[in-house]
Order: structure tokens, then sequence, then C-alpha cells
């Protein structure tokens, strides 16, 4: 590792420092907060970098070269010291903010998987939600022939707009809120690394928005992952495995651990694509009614119907169950996607005229 000084710089003085993003050599500007971090003693983590400087910063530390450093900025000694500014804790482009749940990617080859996932055609139009420093995002323009980055957090968004390349449009929205349907023409396809606090929200909100969205590739926490891909009978099963298999057909991607990302979180991230279903309507009244008959899930089917159809006795409930071709013992997480929709079709809110779709697969 590079001898960067030998001695702390004069106040503002521009020195080098490694880049551990870029994993390149940049200037930094070191002022009177000066201190120094050994090499061996931290991780690549550029949150777990700030954590530290700033930790000595306030209470001093020992070094292994045996010398006691404080904020009065003693010389340094060994060659793999780091020479660390206090205030690169809020430098935009390099601190991540948690209640936006960033946790950036920078891997060449792990970005180069993700567009080769989403299956990106030179012709398509991409939207990608939360682009952050833009690692992706400039491999997706790269792959296509325009890209729309919806971008909540306002710090980033000059530097974005200033590195981006011409089809690249930043918009500063979030994206719970956006119009899916007027943020770039129909017929898109979405990709993302999505941020894990509002993963479940976002999935929902494609859907509604599916007849503008043309296929979604997204990086989520492995545990959504696997409650969307979960099968009847499978402990993850739930009603967001039959609401997003309802309307979609789920494809399994890598798994990443979390030292993929910058700061890593505490769980392993998995990529998964959403391919539309043909004529499937907008039924809201369904997913609703999965939700409701999961509401307890050690019950059986039957008992939960009760307090959903008060009008229709527990001997009828049972008589419809078996028209559907269900047992009167089966419990919810037993119950496919097809057959759910059976179910509510002749035991629905309105069972005389209730939807009669085809069955998903």
């Amino acid at each position: 590792f590079p001898l960067f000084c030998d001695k702390l710089p004069e106040p503002h003085a521009p020195v080098r420092r490694f880049d551990f993003e870029a994993h390149s050599m940049v200037q930094t500007s070191i002022g009177p907060s000066a201190v120094s971090l050994p090499w061996n003693r931290v991780s690549r983590s550029s949150s777990q970098v700030q954590d530290t400087a700033l930790s000595r910063l306030r209470h001093g530390f020992k070094s292994r070269t045996g010398r006691f450093t404080t904020r009065k900025r003693k010389s340094l000694r060994a060659p793999e010291l780091f020479l660390f500014r206090e205030d690169f804790n809020r430098h935009p482009d390099t601190v991540t903010r948690k209640r936006f749940g960033q946790h950036f990617l920078s891997d060449p080859g792990i970005l180069d998987r993700i567009v080769e996932f989403a299956r990106v055609a030179p012709r398509d139009r991409v939207v990608e939600i939360g682009p952050g420093r833009g690692s992706l995002t400039t491999r997706l323009a790269a792959a296509c022939s325009s890209v729309t980055a919806i971008e909540v957090d306002r710090d980033l968004i000059a530097s974005l707009r200033a590195a981006m390349p011409p089809n690249v449009t930043i918009v500063e929205q979030d994206a719970l809120t956006v119009d899916y349907g007027s943020v770039a023409e129909p017929g898109y396809v979405l990709v993302a690394n999505l941020p894990y606090n509002i993963a479940t929200p976002l999935i929902e909100r494609f859907i509604e928005a599916r007849f503008s969205i043309r296929s979604v590739a997204v990086m989520v926490q492995k545990e959504v992952a696997d409650r969307i891909l979960a099968s009847a009978g499978a402990a993850d099963y739930g009603p967001l495995s039959v609401g997003v298999q309802y309307h979609a057909s789920v494809e399994p991607g890598f798994v990443l651990p979390p030292g993929a990302f910058n700061p890593p979180p505490k769980v392993h991230s998995r990529m998964i694509r959403l391919e539309w279903r043909p004529d499937v309507p907008d039924n809201p009244a369904f997913i609703r009614f999965v939700r409701n008959a999961f509401s307890s899930r050690r019950k059986k089917l039957v008992n939960n119907l009760i307090p959903m159809l008060p009008g229709i006795e527990r001997r009828k409930l049972v008589e419809l169950l078996e028209t559907a071709g269900i047992d009167e013992n089966a419990r919810p997480e037993e119950l496919s996607p097809g057959e759910f929709l059976r179910v509510f079709s002749i035991a629905g809110p309105n069972p005389s005229s209730g939807p009669r779709y085809n069955e998903p697969e």
C-alpha cells in the first residue's frame, strides 16, 4: 500500500488518499480535524471508516506503532496510515442515509450481471429506482436507448445530472408516490436495487402500474424474494406470494452476500424478475380476500371465511369449498393462487356474479 505522506500537511493542503469506492487515487483537502487510520485496522466499507475516524477524533487511540494519536494532530509514523477528514462524513457522494435504505453496489461484475438478468435490449426504455451514485445507471444507459432514474435523495441529484450520459434523465421524486404511467413512455423495463424497507409496497405499486411496465427486474432482501417465490405449502407462502404470482410469473435470480454492498446490510439479497401474465384484470377485491384468508394461518380456511362472509353458514361454506375442489380441512397456506381464485369466484363478496378468470399456472 503506497505511502501517502510521512507527516500531516498544513491545514487545507491537498493530499492524496485512496477512494474505497472507485479504487483509485483522488484529491482530498485535509483540515485541522485530520485523523490517522492504520490500513490494517479498517475495512473497505466507507461507513466503517467514517465511524472509526469519528470515534478516534473524539476519544483518541493508540495505534500499533505505539504512538498515541488525538485531535492534536501528532505526526504519523507508519507507512500504511490513512488520512481522513471529519467533514468527509457529510459529503453527499460518500455518505449513505439509513432512512432511504441506501446500500450501494459498485462491483462491475455484479452490475453487469444485473443488466444481463434484466434482459435489456438496445431499443428498450428503462426506468431505474434509486440510482444512488449512478454505477448501475451508466451500465443501463450503455445497454439501452434511454434511462429514466428516479431519485429521492436531493443531495445526489446534482452530481448525478453532471455525471450521467445524455440518454439519462434524472427525476427527483419518491418512488412510492411517482406516477409510473407517465414517468416514461409505456412499455419500459423497470430495473432497481430496491430499498429493503419499502420493497414490498413498491412491488405492489409495480403491479398496479403493470400496464405501463413491460417487465420488472429488482434486487430485494432474500427473505422477501423467498416469500414471493414460495409455493403453496411452504413456510414462506403467504398473501404476497399469491398476489405476485397471480399477476406475474416470477424468475429467481442470483444471491448476493452483505459484503457486496456499501454499507453492507445485515441480510443477503436476491434478484427476481417479473413477467406479467396476459389478460389478468385489476381485482383489488380478490387481493383483499386473500389477505383476510391468511389472517389466522393456523386456522382452517373455512374458519377464516366465516367472519369474512357473515351471510353464509358454515355448512354452506363447506359445500362451496367442495364445489371448488378444496378440502374442508385445508389451511390457507395449502391453496395455490388458482385455488384461491376458484374459492373467491364462488364464495367471494358477490358469489352470484363473481369473476371467473383464467387460472394462473
